[in-house]
């Protein structure tokens, strides 16, 4: 299978960020932490007072789960910064793939910069996708904080040696994986990645390398 071409401008622009490592849009992301964009106005309330309704953060996974031990974490960092006596809260929207809560956050926070959104990864990817349940844009939001996998991109060829147009076999646990952000960054290049699925965990990825079914 091989990436189509038609990526839209704003992915483009988001890998392109990725590439170049802004903060909170990582290519290997875990979480992604977004405030909506605030108006002039929610600025100047900010630095005259507290937010009269509190601060809000919506985590986009389920009770018990990963993004939920983080936001006990986070929340009271992010509680020391606001104004004197602007009260945090948080919610927990959604599954652990983060698109319910995303899309939440995308419908219901106001560009006032009082919402703040803490997703796993797997929320952006599923956008970078364009998948129908995303009805949200995080091109809209400000990315504040992110967090990266212990992860690494392995090649049996050295980058100086690709050129434009190349067939590059990536191996892939499908793609609905993290390695979907490898595969549109290797699209960026100019080469043409074509994902070979199926290659689901590290003893899997070491056998097609060793009998040269992938890249």
């Amino acid at each position: 299978m091989i990436l189509p071409a038609h990526i839209c401008a704003t992915r483009r622009h988001m890998l392109g960020a990725m590439a170049q490592g802004v903060p909170g849009i990582a290519m290997m992301a875990t979480s992604l932490l977004a405030m909506g964009l605030p108006h002039r106005a929610a600025r100047a309330q900010a630095l005259s007072g507290a937010f009269a309704d509190g601060a809000q953060m919506t985590v986009a996974g389920p009770e018990g789960g990963e993004l939920d031990h983080w936001s006990r974490v986070i929340l009271p960092a992010l509680g020391a910064f606001p104004p004197a006596k602007t009260v945090p809260r948080r919610s927990l929207a959604g599954g652990v793939d983060g698109v319910t809560g995303a899309n939440q956050f995308g419908a219901q926070a106001l560009p006032d910069g009082t919402s703040a959104l803490l997703a796993p990864g797997s929320a952006l990817l599923a956008w970078l996708r364009g998948e129908r349940a995303v009805q949200y844009d995080p091109t809209r939001w400000i990315p504040v904080l992110g967090g990266f996998s212990s992860a690494v991109v392995v090649a049996r060829f050295s980058a100086s040696q690709l050129t434009r147009g190349q067939k590059i076999r990536v191996g892939t646990a499908g793609l609905n994986g993290p390695e979907l952000a490898v595969v549109l960054g290797l699209a960026r290049l100019g080469l043409q990645p074509m994902i070979v699925s199926g290659v689901g965990d590290q003893a899997a990825a070491e056998i097609a390398f060793a009998q040269r079914a992938v890249d």
